[in-house]
């Protein structure tokens, strides 16, 4: 009777660390998809990032102070102006 009961053990202990072993491929499949999947939200998150960035300069540009603030950043002046220098 223990002699059956030992070799029921082994026969599932054999069969675990085959179906272990098979399904190790599926393993790192699963892995590397889930890798990728983060790695395309991070760049979606960047990007959508950056489209909210984008649309609030538009928005700054679309009305006149905003246009003149984001010229002067730029290095633009209105023609009657004059820089100012300052000797040390």
């Amino acid at each position: 009777m223990k002699k059956i009961r030992g070799w029921w053990l082994l026969a599932l202990l054999a069969s675990v660390g085959i179906g272990l072993y098979g399904s190790r491929r599926s393993w790192e499949l699963f892995q590397a998809r889930a890798a990728e999947s983060r790695q395309v939200q991070q760049r979606a998150e960047a990007v959508e990032s950056e489209l909210v960035e984008t649309e609030i300069e538009l928005a700054r540009a679309s009305d006149p102070v905003g246009r003149e603030s984001l010229a002067r950043k730029r290095g633009y002046r209105k023609p009657s102006e004059t820089p100012l220098v300052l000797e040390p």
